[in-house]
């Protein structure tokens, strides 16, 4: 079960952060239809960590439908844009791994357990970088040197890099 719950939130971490790309949240911030593509991305992105994923449909079905909802409700009822959303938002996100990993618990890796752990090392990384471009913390002034949007950059890249272990195994 434990490696359940690794496999959602390490992919959780990935979709919600270095796959989603400023056109993703271009759509997504549109609401409605716009979100439907950040989904797909999630549940494309489980379902290649998973064996048998077409037998593991109503946990992506799942999946799916909880992302969408608790997106939508983050994009409908706040507007602030603050860092308290951002949590919500994410406690959703780890609310529902866990759920789903009482639900699933006999999902399997199509993956080699070190390569997930790989992807959930480079996932943090980039998490912790975006996180930093967007929203100012007491470590700014040491980060001052580094621009906003290199620390996106960062992130692409070791999505990319994710990617790439991820088809290389």
């Amino acid at each position: 079960m434990e490696i359940v719950f690794f496999l959602l939130l390490t992919s959780h971490l990935i979709g919600d952060f270095p796959l989603q790309t400023n056109g993703v949240v271009q759509l997504k911030n549109r609401g409605g239809w716009g979100i439907i593509p950040h989904v797909l991305i999630h549940v494309g992105f489980t379902a290649l960590l998973i064996q048998n994923p077409f037998s593991q449909w109503a946990m992506l079905l799942t999946l799916g439908g909880a992302h969408y909802l608790i997106d939508w409700t983050k994009l409908t009822f706040s507007k602030s844009g603050k860092q308290r959303d951002f949590w919500l938002d994410q406690l959703g996100h780890l609310l529902t791994i866990i759920a789903l990993t009482f639900l699933f618990p006999t999902i399997s890796l199509a993956i080699p357990l070190g390569s997930l752990v790989a992807l959930f090392v480079l996932a943090i990384v980039a998490a912790g970088s975006i996180y930093l471009a967007i929203f100012p913390t007491p470590l700014d002034e040491l980060l001052e040197a580094i621009p906003p949007q290199t620390m996106f950059n960062i992130a692409k890249i070791l999505g990319g890099a994710a990617l790439i272990i991820l088809v290389l195994l």
